[in-house]
Formats: C-alpha cells, sequence, structure tokens
C-alpha cells in the first residue's frame, strides 16, 4: 500500500512537471485534490 502510494505520488509528480509550464495555477488544486484522495484511500 506505501508502494502504491509513493507511486501516485510519483505520478502526480509528473503531472505536476508537465502541467507547470501550461498552467500551474489551473493545475494546482487538482494535484491537492488528487493528494487527499491519494491520502484517504
Amino acid at each position: 500500500m506505501l508502494a502504491k502510494q509513493k507511486g501516485v505520488i510519483s505520478n502526480v509528480r509528473d503531472i505536476i512537471e508537465k502541467l507547470h509550464n501550461h498552467n500551474f495555477r489551473f493545475a494546482k488544486p487538482i494535484v491537492e485534490q488528487i493528494l487527499k484522495e491519494a491520502g484517504e484511500a
């Protein structure tokens, strides 16, 4: 389970890096929601 969470966080970081140059202000709340859901899963 911990490994799965680390994988999710790694994927989120990849998404952050891809979106950062486009519109990070838009992506940030989505990322926060994903992290919140990952933490509750």
